[in-house]
């Protein structure tokens, strides 16, 4: 109902028997978006031995572009990831300083910005409330007006 095309000839393309994807276009604002499910590897009885000795998981990954974003950095990620997400991420590496930590965000996550007033602009008390609830879950959340993907 939001997008004008969701995606590529059917809804939800297979790219191998764990990994499915998604993309949608045609939204004022938006240039589009691209959803990625990767799931365990429960097809094959090997992998799911394996599992048993080291952990995996399912991993659902939202990927927005919008349009006229204006200049900037924000990620909040667990503090243990902070030297290998600014090597990933070079506008982290290259903008990027820690931030205060927020109240009621979880003692293991850390702020990057660029903008210190951006931590106020974007995080509200309900998204600290839901981050921290659901921190077990939570990878990283991350806002960039650089193009890191490629065209959707």
């Amino acid at each position: 109902e939001n997008f004008s095309r969701v995606g590529d000839g059917t809804f939800l393309v297979r790219e191998s028997p764990n990994r499915f994807r998604t993309t949608a276009i045609g939204r004022i604002n938006c240039i589009g978006l691209q959803v990625s499910l990767e799931l365990k590897r429960r097809h094959d009885l090997l992998s799911v031995v394996l599992d048993l000795f080291r952990k995996s998981e399912d991993i659902l990954t939202i990927d927005i572009a919008v349009d006229n974003l204006d200049p900037m950095v924000f990620a909040i990620i667990p503090k243990k990831r902070e030297r290998s997400f600014r090597k990933e991420h070079k506008d982290i590496e290259s903008f990027a300083t820690t931030a205060t930590t927020t109240e009621g965000l979880h003692p293991s996550l850390v702020i990057l910005t660029d903008n210190k007033e951006l931590v106020s602009s974007i995080l509200s008390i309900e998204t600290i409330r839901t981050i921290t609830k659901y921190i077990s879950n939570f990878d990283y959340l991350w806002f960039t007006d650089q193009n890191p993907f490629s065209k959707l």
